[in-house]
Formats: C-alpha cells, structure tokens, sequence
C-alpha cells in the first residue's frame, strides 16, 4: 500500500466478524490514523461500490456478489495508483457481473490505472485497452482485444483461450487456427462495453491459460 499499489483476489475474504464499514476502515486506516476521518473515507468508497445499504452488515452475512463489491472498495481506500485485479467476476452469480464491470468501467474513466487477471475472455475484452494471452507461463499474444481474438495458434499449442470463452471449442489439429472462428465476435454481454471503449487507455490484462 505505501508504494501505491493495491489488488483483489479471486477467493473473497472479508474479516467475517467486521460490518462492511469496518472493513473497509482496514484500507482508509492505512491513509491516516484518525479513526473519524478513516470512517468517513471509508463511506465514500461503500457508496462508490454501492453498498451504503449494507454499510452495518457483517462480512459473513455478504453475498458473493457484495463481497466481490467489499473487496473492490478495501483496495480502493488504500489510494492506490495500480490496481492489480484477479478474477474480476470470478465466483460470482451471473446476475451480479454487469455491475462488476460497470464499477471497472467508472474507475477506467477516472484515470485509474488497472492490470487484470481474468479467464472469462466475454468479461475481459469489454474491460481491457490490450491484452496479453498467456499459456502455462509462455506469453503466445499481446495486443488489443480484436489482435488477440484474430491471432492464429501454431500446431500443439494448448488453446487454453477458446475455454476461456465459456466452452467455445476452437481445436488446433492439422494446421494453425484463429483462436475463434470466422464468425465469431466478442458478444456484448454488459451495459458498460460501449463506454469501456470510449474511455481513455488505462486497463490492461493478462489472460491467463
């Protein structure tokens, strides 16, 4: 936190026994030692993350909808000037997504700096300026989202990519293949991807196989 730098994890883990207000207080306390002005920052973020309804709840009683919320306005209240992100949606319902990555977008449009750790290529191609795929460790493509999603795999490479792609079955056998085929797009599953588009170049991912 003192050198700028904050991130999520994929397993949601809020201090069970502490209301979202106290958890969140865990960052701002990292800011300033003054408990009213850490409680009244901490505040600030629940409202950014919409939780001001569930600001006097108990962690445990979270859904993992509202923890991945929790965990998101913990990171932000350190201040940080990267945020790293791991499974932005991971282990959410599937109703809860979209406002996950509206939250993405919001901070995308105010200059926030982002790297983002994510396996669901429908989430991360409405979310990221450029991508890097990688496959057990060797980086096999960097570039924008539409360079990635046209890159042709050679012979014997695991597409790791299309089981990204929810179940997409792309298999490389006789020759090399575009990660998806001819007919393919990145499907628009989200209010925030037109915005996420507009605004400036300031999330990057990592695409992990």
């Amino acid at each position: 936190a003192e050198l700028g730098l904050a991130r999520t994890f994929p397993i949601k883990q809020p201090v069970a026994e502490l209301t979202v207000e106290e958890n969140v207080m865990v960052g701002t306390l990292a800011r300033c030692n003054r408990i009213a002005t850490a409680r009244e920052r901490a505040r600030q973020y629940i409202g950014f993350v919409g939780l001001e309804a569930k600001r006097t709840t108990l962690g445990k009683q979270l859904s993992t909808g509202q923890r991945k919320r929790l965990e998101l306005a913990r990171a932000l209240a350190t201040e940080p000037k990267l945020l790293l992100m791991d499974e932005v949606t991971g282990g959410v319902d599937q109703s809860a997504i979209p406002g996950l990555i509206e939250l993405v977008v919001r901070l995308k449009r105010e200059g926030m700096t982002i790297v983002i750790i994510e396996h669901n290529m429908r989430v991360i191609s409405q979310l990221a300026d450029r991508l890097m795929f990688l496959d057990n460790g060797r980086t096999i493509v960097t570039g924008v989202p539409a360079e990635v999603v046209g890159h042709r795999l050679e012979p014997g490479v695991v597409d790791a990519l299309a089981l990204a792609f929810e179940g997409g079955e792309v298999h490389v056998e006789h020759g090399p293949r575009r990660l998806f085929g001819p007919h393919d797009r990145i499907p628009r599953a989200g209010p925030g991807e037109e915005e996420a588009r507009r605004v400036g170049p300031s999330a990057h991912a990592v695409v992990a196989g």
